[in-house]
């Protein structure tokens, strides 16, 4: 019991390699049980009693994993240049979107590659978490869709003042140009 305790406060998205560790934990420890003469069919209801906990864990995480799923996403660095005349992100913004959603579609779908301690062919119940859940879709989705409207803003303002530093670069090579031809006047015929 206390494994599932344990995993109760253990970050779903950022610390995944505690949470197969501690399932591998109750995974060996029915592996034992069976190396000491238990069946497997007669350990049935157990597993489920104990797939039941896992549940309520994993979808303890799950939620909370949704609520912070924009902040706490693997980071995507992302370089702002001045290329073939215009400012374009590197890597471009698509690839940097389509990274994203699938980062958030990974951890969406962690119910659905859950097993749990079940064994094989046993019905799994952690797949009907990700519909239990879905009205939090919105928000995370919601999040995401503005924080992609910020960073095209961003590149927005750039090109604002590129076009700013443009116009203050021709006026100045302008006022060269004539200030020079003041002082040197020449007819051309």
């Amino acid at each position: 019991m206390s494994q599932v305790v344990t995993l109760m406060n253990v970050d779903l998205l950022r610390q995944q390699h505690r949470w197969k560790d501690g399932l591998q934990d109750l995974r060996t420890g029915f592996a034992t049980l069976e190396a000491q003469g238990f069946r497997s069919d007669d350990m049935r209801a157990w597993r489920q009693h104990w797939n039941h906990q896992l549940y309520k864990a994993l979808e303890h995480q799950y939620q909370t994993g949704l609520e912070a799923l924009n902040k706490n996403l693997p980071e995507i660095l992302i370089d702002l240049t001045f290329k073939q005349g215009r400012l374009q992100f590197r890597p471009p913004f698509e690839e940097v979107r389509a990274r994203y959603f699938r980062e958030m579609k990974r951890f969406i779908s962690i119910p659905n590659q859950f097993k749990g301690v079940s064994a094989q062919g046993e019905e799994l119940i952690f797949s009907v978490m990700i519909d239990r859940n879905a009205t939090g879709f919105v928000t995370i989705f919601s999040k995401a869709e503005d924080l992609f409207s910020r960073l095209q803003a961003i590149q927005h303002k750039f090109k604002v003042h590129k076009q700013h530093i443009l116009l203050t670069l021709i006026l100045i090579m302008a006022d060269l140009y004539f200030s020079t031809e003041a002082k040197n006047p020449h007819v051309y015929c």
